[in-house]
């Protein structure tokens, strides 16, 4: 699981070994990770820390390798690792050619080498599933996150895609989530060099009574990866606690 240092990825991976899956915390924030590894393994769950960029196709590439050597195959790749970048909260007239290309190169292609690679290695375990996390950005107007929702966008019509590709091997499938209370807004401000108790996410998340604990989101990407949802492919699950229809 891409990006399992902190926030959906870190409650996925724990979620996922508590369903007794073996896990591969992949991320570039080893401290956190590690801390991802601890408390699975202290559970008494099963985990490995592998660093990866996934911007780095190399890393990916190695990443899928380390898990087939570690457990002997690989049934599910979670594609979840995402920013919002130093381009965060910015019209597309402000943002510079370096961010809007940072945030595609984690939050596009980060997730097409993630799905390319390890597409190969869950066919040689004899089929499998894939997810990715999208966002409800995917399907309505965001503000001042034009490059976010874009990506996010693609990544549901590369899931849509690969579903056709892959079947009857392989299912692919993404989750939307809403507001959710993780770092990735602290992260944005932090790669800004920004105090995060100055920024509206801040005080959207200390007031608002509408933002999801991730574990109920993580528990949509259980369910796309498990047998129940063995007839599930090339759909984007929206899990918002009804946020879009408001």
């Amino acid at each position: 699981m891409t990006g399992a240092a902190t926030g959906l990825g870190r409650v996925t991976a724990i979620l996922y070994a508590e369903e007794g899956a073996r896990v591969v915390v992949a991320d570039v924030r080893e401290d956190e990770a590690r801390g991802t590894v601890e408390e699975i393994v202290s559970a008494g769950g099963a985990a490995i820390f592998v660093r990866t960029d996934v911007s780095s196709s190399s890393d990916v590439q190695a990443l899928i390798a380390a898990a087939e050597s570690h457990y002997g195959k690989l049934d599910v790749m979670t594609a979840n690792a995402a920013i919002f970048g130093r381009g965060a909260y910015k019209g597309i007239e402000a943002l510079s050619d370096d961010e809007i290309e940072e945030i595609m190169a984690v939050d596009y292609f980060g997730v097409v080498w993630s799905l390319k690679y390890a597409a190969p290695a869950i066919r040689r375990a004899g089929g499998g599933a894939m997810t990715v996390t999208s966002s409800l950005a995917a399907h309505r107007g965001h503000p001042k996150l034009p490059i976010y929702a874009s990506a996010k966008g693609a990544i549901n019509a590369l899931v849509m895609s690969l579903a056709v590709d892959l079947a009857p091997e392989i299912r692919v499938n993404a989750v939307s989530p809403g507001g959710m209370r993780t770092e990735i807004a602290r992260h944005a401000a932090e790669a800004q060099g920004i105090a995060y108790e100055t920024t509206p996410a801040f005080r959207a998340q200390r007031d608002s009574t509408d933002i999801a604990d991730p574990r109920a989101v993580a528990m949509a990407h259980l369910f796309l990866v498990s047998d129940e949802a063995s007839y599930v492919t090339g759909h984007a699950l929206v899990a918002d606690g009804g946020q879009m229809l408001r």
